[in-house]
């Protein structure tokens, strides 16, 4: 997973909601936030990626 991935929860009370990455963190978790996602630390395999990233301005 790369910074700015799309990604949509699989896990846990958040499942179902989009959410992006902000930064990679070690050992195959990454820092995730969205709309309704407070910034957090999450494991990859809880995650789906789409195709789609967001560029930083």
């Amino acid at each position: 997973m790369e910074i700015g991935q799309k990604c949509i929860k699989t896990k846990g009370r958040k499942a179902g909601l989009q959410c992006k990455v902000v930064s990679e963190v070690k050992n195959g978790r990454v820092m995730i936030e969205g709309k309704n996602i407070k910034k957090k630390e999450c494991n990859v395999m809880h995650l789906f990626p789409l195709k789609e990233t967001e560029k930083k301005q």
